[in-house]
């Protein structure tokens, strides 16, 4: 009997043991498995960091710039948008679906429908990019991508009627700027001022400046002018 006990003990005494070292191991593991998740966490978070950024597009205004080109916010293509003409004299415009718009005379001023200004501007292009047709709606200015002929031309009907009273050289340098309309247009209401006697374009001086530039004597053509207003009574 005693010696049965003793095994009993011993049996007891061993499986604590295992019991003991399995503790042990699960803790160990355990331990092991917090450092492996540790170390885990700290590469991803090194790679987060090395891996390329993604940028995201650069907003400005009313505008989003992708791969390098601005690309502008849609229109409701029902949007009414103001034109005014820029040219002396009557201008006519015809869409490509038949729909006409005239403009009477220099300054004068239309409201259309931005679907139409697309159509207008596919068919004469350089009546808008050369700003001989003025679009008074920035956000269809940057829509059509003109913006860029907008900053470097930059002219209101006013400032035509002004260039006058600009100094002469000043004056040269803002016709050569211009397209060949514009500058016809633009030498057209110094002739009809003159025509009317209006004071601001009596500057002989200007004038003389105009036709050595471009070839245009203000006189004579005042002189034809007043001939054919003549001719027309």
């Amino acid at each position: 009997m005693p010696t049965k006990k003793v095994e009993n003990t011993i049996e007891e005494n061993t499986n604590k043991d295992l019991t003991v070292e399995l503790e042990a191991e699960k803790a160990k593991n355990k331990e092991l498995e917090g450092k492996l998740d540790k170390l885990t966490s700290m590469m991803e978070k090194l790679m987060e960091e090395k891996a390329p950024k993604e940028i995201s597009p650069k907003v400005e205004n009313k505008h989003y710039t992708v791969n390098g080109y601005d690309k502008y916010k849609e229109i409701d293509p029902t949007k009414r948008v103001f034109l005014t003409s820029m040219l002396y004299g009557r201008t006519p415009l015809l869409t490509t679906t038949g729909k006409k718009f005239t403009f009477d005379n220099f300054g004068d001023t239309l409201q259309i429908r931005f679907e139409d200004l697309e159509d207008l501007y596919r068919k004469y292009k350089n009546y808008f990019t050369s700003l001989e047709i003025r679009i008074l709606d920035d956000d269809a200015i940057d829509a059509l991508y003109l913006r860029q002929y907008y900053d470097k031309i930059n002219l209101t009907p006013e400032d035509m009627e002004n260039l006058i009273t600009l100094d002469p050289q000043e004056l040269v340098k803002k016709l050569k700027g211009m397209s060949t309309g514009l500058r016809e247009s633009a030498i057209s209401l110094i002739i009809v001022g003159v025509a009317n006697n209006d004071k601001k374009y009596m500057d002989r001086n200007a004038w003389e400046v105009i036709k050595n530039a471009f070839g245009v004597d203000i006189n004579d053509f005042v002189d034809n002018y007043a001939y054919a207003l003549k001719m027309q009574q």
